[in-house]
């Protein structure tokens, strides 16, 4: 039977011999759906969103800092800042019903995508 499908290879790689690493898109690959996503008020706080997928998604959550002397259009990925001697951070984690998102003083919103895989 004949490999039908689309492939895309990074510049300076044949995408008919190309391995997967160096491929940029390849129809065999799993693609991820947006399951939900939104933003939420976290001021120095928590919050839970629930999914119920019943396994832990991957997911994305982004930070933006409130304008206390920051950029007040930064938005950060969810990691721990280090500026100086302080350190500012937005935490994600996620289990097979919820995500869980925390923060410090410096974020007022957070933002986040919950994935699921389509086949």
């Amino acid at each position: 039977m004949a490999d039908y499908g689309i492939k895309v290879s990074e510049d300076g790689y044949d995408a008919k011999t190309a391995g997967d690493i160096n491929l940029i898109l390849k129809t065999d690959f799993t693609l991820l759906k947006v399951k939900q996503s939104g933003t939420i008020s976290v001021s120095a706080g928590s919050a839970e969103i629930t999914h119920s997928l019943g396994y832990a998604p991957q997911f994305l959550v982004f930070g933006k800092l409130d304008s206390g002397g920051f950029d007040p259009n930064a938005i950060l990925p969810s990691i721990t800042y280090y500026q100086g001697f302080d350190i500012y951070g937005i935490n994600a984690a996620v289990d097979t019903t919820k995500l869980y998102i925390s923060v410090d003083p410096n974020f007022d919103t957070a933002f986040y995508f919950i994935f699921y895989e389509a086949a």
